[in-house]
């Protein structure tokens, strides 16, 4: 009996160990990847993710931080939605772990067709 209990134990902090693996962001995707629009647009950019390690549970959770190239042109809040400001070029990119996408965001003047 002891050593059935024994082996159950052993058995359970295996089972543990191998869902507590440090959880890595090996892939993202940005969607779109690039877009033409005119000042004071406002844009939704949404990301998929690859990742090994770890059980994940909650998508909550992660915490990707998104950056403009160009603050005058492209803005970007913590949830990926960006705000165009004036004519010009920026690339928003998305990075989590050691992994990274970008979108290249031109904004031309509402005055020039598309």
């Amino acid at each position: 009996m002891k050593h059935s209990a024994l082996i159950m134990l052993l058995a359970t902090l295996l089972a543990l160990a191998a869902c507590n693996k440090p959880f890595e962001v090996t892939h993202l995707v940005l969607h779109p990847s690039s877009v033409e629009t005119t000042p004071l647009d406002t844009i939704q950019l949404v990301f998929a993710m690859e990742y090994t390690g770890g059980d994940f549970e909650d998508p909550n959770l992660i915490q990707p931080l998104w950056h403009s190239s160009n603050d005058d042109v492209v803005g970007v809040d913590s949830l990926g939605k960006i705000f165009t400001r004036q004519p010009g070029n920026a690339d928003v990119t998305i990075s989590c772990g050691g992994a990274s996408a970008l979108c290249k965001v031109t904004v031309i003047s509402q005055n020039k067709p598309r």
